[in-house]
């Protein structure tokens, strides 16, 4: 126990840093959308951001490996293809888009 690396303090600042950061970009640019867009076209852009971008993070940053197994490989492509269909359906939807038209303004 005694060899493992420790990270500085700073470390975990700049974390914080980086996330406020982010987090107040993020919510700018997803507010400008949804003025700029309709609602049905920009919550499923979000919604695969949120999905992809944590398991690249994991992927990339932190080494998390994919199953090893061919099952679990298989299941982990078949959640990310049925999130994928389901925002594609979503974000493709004519009725959808109709019920959004029809809301009165600020609702």
């Amino acid at each position: 126990p005694g060899d493992e690396w420790v990270p500085p303090a700073t470390f975990g600042l700049v974390g914080v840093a980086g996330l406020v950061g982010f987090g107040s970009i993020g919510l700018v640019i997803a507010q400008n959308a949804l003025r700029r867009f309709p609602a049905n076209t920009v919550v499923p852009c979000m919604i695969t951001a949120e999905l992809i971008v944590p398991i690249a993070m994991a992927t990339a940053l932190f080494g998390q490996d994919f199953p090893a197994a061919p099952a679990g490989r298989a299941a982990w492509m078949a959640a990310l293809a049925l999130v994928g269909s389901g925002i594609w359906v979503l974000g493709s939807s004519t009725a959808l888009a109709e019920k959004f038209a029809e809301a009165p303004p600020g609702r």
